[in-house]
């Protein structure tokens, strides 16, 4: 679940100059945007999450985002940042990371533990 977070944060911070983050906070993202905008926005997010990351951590999103469509992680992207109001001054493609990464984190391998 760290490695997730950190990948969220990294990504999140490689994507906070993009053009495509059209409105200041997620909370206006989901208000201005189309439906059919923001699930191009979270599969690109998801994508670029999948192919960004390596090994463990990239068979893992892998196992997630197999079967899903736009549409239902777009679902998801909606269902958390509802359950997480804290997030509407984030920007778009932060909430959208932090809500991908609570998706996947059930397929992530538990970091090993020192004996």
């Amino acid at each position: 679940m760290r490695t997730i977070r950190i990948a969220a944060l990294a990504v999140a911070g490689l994507c906070a100059a993009s053009t495509a983050r059209a409105a200041e906070n997620a909370g206006a993202w989901r208000a201005i945007q189309t439906s059919e905008f923001r699930q191009g926005f979270v599969a690109g997010i998801a994508s670029y999450l999948l192919n960004q990351s390596s090994g463990p951590l990239r068979l893992a999103y892998a196992e997630c985002l197999a079967g899903r469509t736009d549409l239902s992680l777009l679902g998801e992207v909606d269902a958390y940042m509802d359950r997480h109001p804290e997030t509407q001054p984030y920007t778009p493609d932060l909430a959208v990371t932090l809500a991908l990464g609570e998706v996947c984190g059930a397929y992530t391998p538990a970091p090993p533990r020192m004996p």
